[in-house]
């Protein structure tokens, strides 16, 4: 089910990609994105509500807050086809080493446009070479700073190639872990995503603490040894590059959140995002609601979390949780 929608989801993103590349309207895009959220997000098989009933589908998947019938439309159309014939057709119009350029980080679809069409920069080779030649820095508000850090971002991912051993990102989470742990004001640490999952190879590192003391905690975070750069930094949230064996660099997040969500938050972000949108489908079913603050009843008012408006979750660790959900606790 939740692979389904996330098919689904990809379908739509790259739709909003194409047309922002192709100079569609800021309307058209952004409601292809939405529509990309919304089939990420929606806890029940949305093909399966199509071929379960043909001939209420359209008035089932408008009857969903934010799909409209242009988006129904489609979502019928892929589950009786597997394809869209639209997203076929935008996908033809771009190149397609435009979105392996999308990849690095900093650059958006409309930095991505001007590139093609100034430049004709339609894959990475033909950017390495515009860094180079220094045309690149005839572009609007392409200056050498900017320039610089596109440059660093193609080095980090030539470093970064491919996934870490799980036995080198262990070592390496461990002592991040421990580094924060020894903080002052910090009550737990430890590792989540793949890794805590038992995966045999990782592609970045998630980190998830509390603390009565965020700055300190997010400041040694960004300054311990082996950091490469700092991606970004707040209150709850950091991200850095940080060097690994084999002259290697992965990035690790951190994230901080008070002691009394602690376990849910590190379930959340352990994931995997399939698992977890099973786990919020079996929490639905049971008029419950769950996120990475724990498990709630549900509220009458949908559009604001649980924890907004003062509602108290049930659970708030692993084993409740999954004891709430009627599955086992597997440690």
């Amino acid at each position: 089910m939740a692979e389904a929608n996330q098919k689904l989801a990809e379908v739509f993103r790259e739709m909003a990609l194409a047309l922002e590349l192709t100079g569609a309207d800021a309307f058209r895009v952004n409601a292809h994105n939405r529509a990309a959220r919304i089939c990420e997000e929606y806890p029940r098989d949305l093909m399966q509500i199509v071929l379960d009933e043909p001939e209420k589908a359209a008035a089932k998947l408008t009857g969903i807050e934010g799909i409209g019938k242009g988006t129904a439309k489609k979502i019928i159309e892929f589950a009786n086809t597997g394809k869209v014939e639209e997203h076929d057709r935008l996908l033809a119009e771009v190149p397609p080493g435009l979105f392996d350029i999308l990849r690095i980080p900093g650059l958006g679809p409309k930095t991505v446009r001007l590139m093609w069409d100034k430049l004709n920069i339609t894959r990475m080779q033909d950017l390495e070479k515009a860094i180079a030649d220094g045309s690149l820095l005839q572009l609007p508000r392409m200056g050498k700073k900017t320039v610089a850090n596109i440059k660093d971002a193609l080095d980090f991912m030539a470093r970064s190639q491919g996934r870490i051993p799980a036995g080198i990102a262990l070592h390496l989470a461990e002592q991040i872990a421990e580094i924060l742990g020894g903080v002052k004001g910090v009550n737990r640490s430890q590792y989540a995503g793949s890794l805590r999952r038992g995966r045999d190879t990782v592609g970045d590192l998630d980190i998830i603490i509390s603390a009565d003391d965020p700055e300190e905690a997010g400041n040694t975070f960004i300054n311990m040894s082996g950091v490469t750069k700092v991606l970004a930094s707040g209150e709850t949230k950091s991200s850095v590059r940080i060097a690994v064996p084999d002259n290697r660099e992965m990035q690790a997040d951190l994230r901080i959140v008070s002691d009394g969500v602690f376990e849910a938050a590190l379930m959340y972000f352990t994931g995997s995002k399939e698992h977890n949108v099973m786990l919020r489908e079996r929490a639905i079913k049971r008029n419950l609601r769950l996120n990475e603050y724990g498990l709630f009843p549900q509220p009458e008012n949908q559009d604001l979390p649980p924890q907004q408006q003062g509602i108290k979750p049930i659970a708030t660790t692993e084993r409740d949780i999954y004891k709430a959900l009627d599955l086992p606790f597997i440690p």
